[in-house]
């Protein structure tokens, strides 16, 4: 299931890199517009600030609600024209309060991220630095002494012990990196509860309705368009 849900993630991409695309196209003409003596000035004036504005809600419906809801919606079961729709309706109607949530949400993520880092942070740096001194010089310093004091035999064993020791830190270091990623994934757990969480409720009771034959029209439409071109 997870993987027939990803080219669904794709197929939003694609949507999103074709509506950034128009929009720019739209932008470029009007910007060429603007170029008329006199009044372009006073066109752009107001039009630039207009394409701002609207860039900037476009960019913050994605980040606060598009991308992090069209993730639930998917795996809720919904298919790929449901799951826009049910994410449009909410960016629609419920956009407000769905940005408060995630913003406390991320609040959440940001408090349990420092409280683990309060106790892994000073304890990895300090048996970090205890194990390098043990398993990681102890090698180094006997391989210098032997190299010194007996020639070929003496290096020779100096090199194996720096192996040695050297391996035990990247073993050491490979065990520090999956204790990361672990703890990583718990945070990512509960930031996947979170949206879950945000998505049921700002889900709960909306029509989508007329968003799904908004959407249909707005597909036929580029359907149309592609079909003449």
């Amino acid at each position: 299931f997870g993987l027939a849900s990803v080219p669904k993630f794709l197929l939003l991409g694609v949507a999103i890199f074709v509506a950034v695309l128009a929009f720019m196209l739209v932008a470029a003409l009007l910007y060429f517009v603007c170029k008329i003596p006199f009044l372009g000035a006073v066109l752009a004036f107001v039009v630039h600030p207009v394409l701002v504005l609207i860039a900037a809600v476009a960019i913050i419906a994605c980040v606060w609600v598009i991308f992090p809801l069209f993730a639930p919606a998917v795996w809720s079961g919904l298919s790929f024209k449901n799951a826009l729709a049910s994410v449009f309706a909410i960016a629609r109607n419920r956009i407000v309060p769905v940005v408060l949530m995630m913003m406390v949400l991320y609040i959440i993520l940001a408090v349990i991220g420092m409280l683990v880092m309060t106790g892994l942070f000073p304890a990895s740096m300090s048996l970090t630095g205890l194990a390098s001194g043990i398993m990681g010089g102890g090698g180094a310093n006997y391989g210098a002494y032997g190299g010194g004091y007996g020639g070929g035999y003496g290096g020779g064993l100096g090199s194996a012990m720096s192996m040695f020791s050297s391996g035990a830190m990247i073993g050491a270091m490979l065990g520090m990196s999956v204790l990361g990623i672990l703890v990583g994934a718990l945070v990512a757990l509960v930031a996947m509860m979170g949206m879950n969480v945000l998505y049921l409720q700002a889900s709960a009771g909306l029509d989508t309705a007329g968003t799904e034959s908004d959407l249909e029209g707005a597909f036929g439409a580029m359907k149309e368009k592609a079909r003449e071109a």
